[in-house]
């Protein structure tokens, strides 16, 4: 009957040991994984903050561009304007010239 006892108190040591190692391995793995996830969240976070500078730095050169061709259609208007008047000026001219020859030369 010691034996008996003797016995399943060296099963429940062996037991409490495995429930111990099982629990400091539990520990271990939730810190591990704890760990990795704050890690994964830390690199997503630096992602995604790197996309959205590059996004707005995309963004503000496209608006650069925008802003560049608007002031280069203005310039492109101004010199047609001028051309045109220019045009004008010189038909208001030949308006002005009287053609009529007198000698009749031709």
């Amino acid at each position: 009957m010691l034996e008996k006892v003797a016995y399943y108190e060296r099963i429940e040591e062996t037991l409490n040991r495995a429930i111990f190692t099982a629990e400091n391995a539990s520990d271990q793995i939730k810190s591990a994984a704890r760990h990795e996830s704050e890690t994964m969240v830390n690199e997503a976070r630096r992602n995604a903050s790197r996309i959205i500078n590059d996004a707005l730095l995309k963004a503000e050169k496209s608006q650069d561009h925008a802003e560049q061709l608007k002031r280069n259609v203005n310039i492109l208007k101004k010199r047609i304007r001028q051309i045109i008047e220019t045009q004008l000026e010189v038909i208001s001219e030949l308006d002005r010239v009287d053609f009529r020859d007198t000698d009749n030369k031709y």
